[in-house]
């Protein structure tokens, strides 16, 4: 199980980071779902030298949902979706956002939506961050993307997720950081100004437990 998040009396755990089905054990009425949704990728960087033009902005985090109960019948089949990381920008006159993360969800009973694109670097102004989404209930907010710098020589990091840091932006004229694999639901880090392309967000994840 996810540390922080243990079901009392647990019997069983299945752990899902790509699409697929889960069909209710024999004899089990209530089950635990967490999830997070993909993390977005960061924005890519303006591709000229000029100090004054920017890097991109680091991706948001995917939504997170810890240990949501679920009241369920043996033998019921529910469709699993697993939402992928954004991909990065590409750098460029003007450089391109990043790619929102992917949503994922439980059947209809649940979903959890990811992080916002990281923002192409605009050439002299501070690119916007990748939010984290609002969320409302037993939903956490996850961190936002970092704002690039006005001067161009750095870029925005991204969004942490609460399974770990997101990407780092890279400097001038080097490509943000891929958020690592194991920080479920991170964005990538937005590259670097004068040709730096963005890095990629995390996949998000799909737990169960009964």
């Amino acid at each position: 199980s996810i540390a922080g998040l243990s079901v009392p009396n647990k019997h069983g755990s299945k752990f899902f980071d790509s699409n697929d089905t889960f069909i209710v054990p024999a004899g089990i009425t209530t089950i635990f779902v967490t999830m997070v949704g993909g993390g977005a990728g960061g924005g890519g960087g303006w591709e000229t030298s000029d100090v004054t033009e920017d890097g991109g902005s680091g991706g948001g985090a995917g939504q997170f949902s810890p240990r949501f109960v679920i009241s369920v019948t043996s033998g019921t089949l529910y469709t699993i979706s697993v939402g992928s990381g954004g991909t990065g920008g590409v750098s460029g006159v003007p450089a391109t956002n990043g790619t929102a993360g992917g949503s994922s969800s439980f059947g209809s009973a649940r979903t959890v939506v990811g992080g916002s694109a990281g923002i192409g670097g605009n050439g002299g102004v501070g690119a916007t961050n990748g939010s984290g989404v609002t969320s409302g209930g037993s939903y956490m907010i996850q961190g936002l993307g970092s704002d690039s710098v006005s001067d161009g020589n750095d870029n925005g990091s991204a969004g942490a997720s609460g399974f770990g840091i997101g990407g780092t932006g890279g400097g001038q004229g080097v490509d943000g950081n891929d958020a690592p694999t194991a920080s479920y639901g991170a964005g990538g880090g937005g590259g670097g100004n004068n040709g730096g392309d963005g890095g990629d967000g995390a996949d998000g994840f799909v737990l169960v437990e009964w």
